[in-house]
């Protein structure tokens, strides 16, 4: 059993993740006031995403507007695909929360 300090909230946003002008497709599983989970469209491998790496996502909402979170990776789980692509599953914790990320979070509660 998973001991959280905070209530995910299921979502499904389009987002984008990367750091140093490298940026990869992702989309938000779930939201919460302390962190999010992603998971990136294929790519080729899960080297940028260790845990303990900072990351900028980009989440876009439904209203078109987007809200950039900083955040670290708190775990990683990859998946190689038959076409030997990766995808990955990301645990990241917020080390910003910006205002019109809780704002968004509690329309959804």
């Amino acid at each position: 059993m998973e001991n959280r300090s905070n209530n995910r909230t299921e979502v499904h946003l389009t987002a984008e993740i990367g750091l140093f002008g490298k940026s990869h497709e992702c989309f938000a599983e779930n939201l919460s006031e302390n962190g999010l989970c992603v998971t990136t469209s294929p790519t080729v491998s899960a080297k940028d995403f260790i845990p303990g790496t900072s990351q900028e996502v980009k989440l876009k909402l439904p209203s078109g507007e987007t809200i950039d979170v900083h955040c670290e990776v708190r775990w990683l789980h990859s998946f190689i695909l038959e076409s030997l692509r990766v995808v990955n599953s990301l645990g990241m914790q917020l080390i910003t929360k910006p205002p019109e990320y809780l704002a968004y979070l509690k329309t959804l509660q």
